[in-house]
């Protein structure tokens, strides 16, 4: 179980102990396509909590996801972008009314470093996440370009990968319909690249997304983003056709037991609690 979704069906033992031979038989058959169909297209198992899905019905122009460790932050602004990048008739029912665009969709997605995060965080999340029969080649590792490093889908949709740890020469080129920052880019050089990042969505009005926890204090990102939030109209919730903002506490996580939450902050100061969550 990863954040706020996971790709393995929970089955209840003990509901089909007490079937008899004929219902488990179907019981389990039904299952067996079920578990097919989660592993060909993932997003099938993909059940946003309300935060979430109040992030993915956002038509805002910025979208930002401030969420504490396992909060499902990363999970979230993810699924948007695979939401956005396949064929509409890919997505399960009950994310259809979050597709905004329509392929061919480009979209930038930048990560701290390349190492960790974007191989260790977000790639494996793609690799989870996205339906493959959308992948070029049915497979991440046959649709991933490691010299552009690009992800490609057969509708023409594709996603970039930079970091903040890149010149911001890097930051130009192509219009694009959406930025991804997973995690703020620190300091002047990352409110630049920012900035150099909004100019690639003027071609097609495209949206800008921030998925982070807030371990940087009052950042570039506080007055971009925080200092400007509309009027609240629910917990946790801000937003206008502009800006929206969600605010994501580990407890908003209805997959995340409490033993883990409490094993996770465990030895951490009240200030480090409260930002982690």
């Amino acid at each position: 179980m990863t954040g706020a979704w996971s790709s393995t069906l929970r089955i209840r033992r003990d509901v089909l102990d007490r079937l008899s031979p004929d219902q488990r038989k179907e019981a389990e058959a039904a299952l067996a396509q079920l578990t097919q169909l989660h592993e060909q297209n993932p997003l099938y198992a993909y059940k946003p909590h309300p935060k979430q899905a109040a992030f993915h019905a956002s038509r805002a122009r910025s979208k930002c996801y401030f969420g504490g460790n396992r909060a499902g932050k990363t999970t979230g602004a993810i699924a948007d972008d695979l939401i956005q990048a396949v064929d509409r008739d890919s997505l399960p029912d009950h994310l259809k009314p979050f597709k905004k665009w329509d392929p061919p969709f480009k979209c930038r997605i930048v990560a701290p470093d390349f190492t960790a995060t974007m191989e260790g965080v977000i790639f494996e999340k793609l690799r989870e996440m996205a339906p493959k029969g959308q992948l070029v080649g049915d497979r991440f590792d046959k649709a991933y370009d490691k010299q552009l490093r690009m992800l490609r889908f057969k509708n023409g949709s594709w996603f970039q990968f930079l970091t903040s740890e890149q010149d911001l020469d890097k930051f130009g080129g192509a219009a694009l319909h959406r930025v991804h920052f997973d995690e703020e880019p620190p300091g002047l050089k990352g409110e630049q690249m920012y900035r150099e990042c909004r100019m690639r969505l003027i071609d097609y009005g495209g949206d800008f997304v921030l998925s982070m926890t807030p371990l940087l204090g009052l950042s570039w990102t506080y007055d971009a983003f925080w200092e400007q939030r509309p009027e609240e109209v629910s917990k946790g919730i801000y937003q206008d056709d502009k800006l929206f903002i969600t605010t994501v506490d580990m407890d908003d996580n209805p997959h995340l037991h409490s033993e883990e939450r409490h094993v996770a902050l465990e030895g951490m100061t009240d200030q480090e609690k409260r930002a982690r969550k």
